[in-house]
């Protein structure tokens, strides 16, 4: 629309400048400047009732209308003198009807020429119209397709912007999660390093109670080697203890039986006479361990007199010299003292 407006004002600007700038032939008298006043085709009343009208006017004179015949009854002279000025005017009135036929004529071709020159103005100015009516609807199409593609753009932008508001939306959700997950994982850390230092104390202490298990174990196999030691000198001893038992028995026995013949003896001696032959003996001292018993069972606590003795004696020295991890010596020296 402003592209049309532009094409009329243009075309206003050049029919007035070509209207302006028309030029015509002068008329064959030479120059007259009332070719050039614009007010040369209104009549003198017209001209005298247009009290606004600042052009002068060309006044022509009309011609005279008396007859050559009718003329003052003066001298020859004032009649010659008359004549004379008649034909001047006559002369000068026919001189302005040909300068106004020819004005009227270049009038008229001035009109013509400028229709003609308005005409080809118009149709030049008509065509660009048309061709810049053509370029701006070619331009209005291109910004039209232009408006479209980008109104297309536009949308694919807002659908764009939908979807990354709504993946937004869930990554903020997911980052929430994964907030709340670091959380739980760095109070299941915090939990996890006061369980693995807690752990790493009851290592060091397990290790310690490995340590101590170890020797632990190692004096349990010290000891038990010294138990099985000692296990073999008791019974060694218990065997050596039986044959003392025997010997000490049998010893019984004989004293048994020589103190029953003493008595004998003494009786018979006090009494009556002893028996030429004594009685038989038994196989070992049987009859006369058994007839006295009393005096076994003296020799029986005799001995286990002895051995508490030695039992009470090794019991005393154990606190002295009973050292952890030292169970060879520690029943080395309760063996030695173990001996009868």
């Amino acid at each position: 629309m402003k592209s049309f407006l532009a094409c009329i004002a243009l075309m206003i600007f050049l029919r007035i400048t070509c209207a302006r700038s028309m030029s015509f032939d002068l008329p064959m008298y030479g120059f007259d400047t009332y070719l050039d006043n614009t007010s040369d085709d209104m009549l003198p009343d017209e001209a005298k009732c247009d009290p606004k009208s600042s052009v002068p006017v060309t006044m022509e004179p009309p011609p005279s209308m008396r007859p050559s015949h009718q003329f003052s009854s003066s001298t020859s002279d004032g009649y010659c003198g008359n004549m004379e000025m008649i034909n001047t005017n006559m002369k000068a009135t026919h001189i302005a009807q040909k300068a106004a036929d020819v004005a009227r004529a270049a009038n008229n071709a001035q009109a013509e020429a400028a229709q003609n020159a308005s005409r080809k103005v118009k149709m030049k100015l008509a065509k660009k119209a048309k061709a810049a009516s053509s370029a701006a609807d070619a331009v209005l199409e291109g910004k039209q397709n232009i408006v479209d593609h980008y109104e297309s753009e536009m949308q694919d932008a807002e659908e764009v912007v939908k979807r990354v508001a709504n993946s937004l939306e869930s990554s903020e959700a997911d980052a929430g999660c994964a907030c709340a997950a670091v959380k739980a994982a760095e109070a299941q850390a915090a939990s996890f390093g006061v369980l693995v230092n807690s752990t790493r104390g009851t290592l060091a202490d397990i290790e310690q109670l490995i340590e101590q298990a170890h020797k632990d174990l190692d004096e349990k196999v010290q000891m038990l080697a010294a138990a099985k030691a000692r296990g073999e000198r008791l019974a060694r001893q218990v065997a050596q203890a039986k044959v003392e038992y025997e010997l000490v028995r049998e010893s019984a026995c004989r004293a048994a039986n020589d103190a029953t013949e003493a008595k004998q003896k003494a009786a018979a001696s006090n009494c009556v006479p002893p028996p030429t032959t004594p009685p038989p003996r038994a196989a070992g001292c049987g009859g006369a361990f058994g007839s006295d018993r009393a005096s076994y069972n003296v020799l029986l606590d005799l001995y286990r007199q002895r051995r508490r003795d030695q039992q009470r004696k090794r019991r005393e020295k154990l606190p002295r010299r009973g050292i952890r991890g030292q169970g060879k010596i520690m029943y080395k020296g309760c063996d030695e003292h173990s001996t009868f």
